[in-house]
């Protein structure tokens, strides 16, 4: 017996995961390396708390919107 196929809203048409920004590996492993702060000249990165809100919505969004293989 197959499963049933999932049906959602029209959420999934209008709504699709964030991507975030790192600051470049590089820089991150410069700052470990010298043991400082990462430095984010010009506010280009997203926070650590901002990443882990679109890591939810990411995955609250492939739960609901994304097929079952």
């Amino acid at each position: 017996m197959q499963p049933t196929p999932k049906t959602v809203s029209d959420h999934c048409l209008i709504d699709a995961p964030l991507p975030y920004t790192l600051v470049p590996k590089v820089e991150r492993d410069a700052a470990q390396a010298e043991g400082r702060e990462v430095h984010d000249d010009g506010n280009k990165a997203d926070s650590d708390a901002l990443r882990d809100q679109i890591g939810e919505h990411n995955a609250r969004w492939r739960a609901v919107c994304e097929p079952r293989e």
